[in-house]
């Protein structure tokens, strides 16, 4: 009896654990719509020695570490406008070489990138956008995993920089800027 109820008990939770990816339908919609934006919650720097050094000495906001920095309150984005993208980003990392052209630090493109992917995968519910991009002096690559219910993960890269990820959503564009 004593081993019926512990499998019982472990069934359960193991039925409770299981989740159904629902696409939201406003999610859905802005993806087939073509024009959407998505705003980073927070930026997830490749850790280095020179970052850790910034994050030991205080110069980050309280609750930020080195390796999760929140950017509620800051202006960001990546809008997609049919085939246009606009990208503005703050960058916390290490750059790898100096040739870049700018005052800008942040990851900034805009454009008609050649290689703008938008698919879906079925079997996980999710949206993954992938393109490329030239910014003052360097290429980047991006590659956004939209996740069902409107959260994102995205990841960029750069020759010039170390890698770097955000935790963002997806929504409808609220502003345009003009630029």
């Amino acid at each position: 009896m004593k081993k019926l109820m512990i499998l019982f008990i472990v069934g359960s939770v193991l039925a409770g654990c299981q989740s159904t990816k629902v696409i939201d339908p406003q999610v859905q919609n802005l993806l087939a719509g073509g024009s959407f934006e998505i705003v980073q919650d927070y930026a997830n720097p490749l850790v280095s020695s020179g970052l850790n050094q910034v994050a030991n000495s205080g110069l980050l906001p309280p609750g930020d570490q080195a390796s999760s920095i929140s950017l509620f309150g800051t202006d960001n984005y990546i809008r997609v406008i049919n085939d246009s993208v606009a990208v503005d980003l703050p960058y916390f990392g290490t750059r790898r070489a100096g040739n870049v052209v700018g005052t800008n630090s942040g990851i900034s493109y805009r454009g008609v990138p050649a290689d703008l992917v938008i698919e879906a995968n079925e079997a996980k519910k999710t949206t993954r956008i992938t393109f490329t991009g030239r910014g003052q002096g360097e290429n980047f690559g991006f590659s956004i995993t939209v996740q069902p219910n409107g959260n994102s993960f995205t990841q960029v890269n750069s020759m010039t920089r170390t890698a770097i990820s955000y935790d963002g959503h997806i929504g409808a564009i609220k502003a345009l800027k003009k630029e």
